[in-house]
């Protein structure tokens, strides 16, 4: 099973290389219509029972869509998150990401650099209830709030 997990993982990497690499131009600027859903990356802790005790930091990630649609009530929205998320929690998306990332780590720069911005793309933002700066935070000289 462990032989099997791996020559899987290694394809998964292998084919998200391939895909990362391609020649595609990439436009940053460019006017695009409204969304229907937002697409946010969750991080979540990932370590077992077994290795808590074990100093350090191992976090995967989980990606969903978030229905902003006008034309869903709140509660819909809500449903339709909770549904998604409690999809991905039965898939092994969040260690995938956390071995694709350690994959990452270990190939030269000049791939890391061309890879690496590649995995975020198309992603609106991170969401996390993990608790921010106690200290007030600007950007562009605006109070963050």
């Amino acid at each position: 099973l462990t032989v099997l997990w791996i020559l899987s993982t290694f394809y998964v990497l292998l084919k998200l290389c391939m895909f990362m690499t391609s020649q595609e131009p990439v436009t940053i600027l460019k006017p695009q219509p409204i969304p229907n859903c937002l697409r946010v990356a969750i991080p979540v802790n990932i370590r077992d029972k077994q290795t808590d005790a074990i100093l350090g930091n191992k976090i995967g990630s989980y990606v969903l869509h978030l229905p902003i649609a006008k034309k869903l009530s709140f509660l819909q929205k809500l449903q339709r998150i909770k549904q998604s998320l409690d999809f991905s929690k039965q898939t092994p998306e969040a260690k995938m990401s956390y071995w694709a990332m350690v994959a990452l780590s270990l190939l030269p720069k000049y791939m890391a650099d061309v890879i690496g911005p590649r995995t975020t793309q198309g992603l609106s933002l991170v969401v996390s209830n993990v608790r921010g700066a106690s200290t007030p935070q600007f950007l562009c000289g605006a109070k963050v709030t």
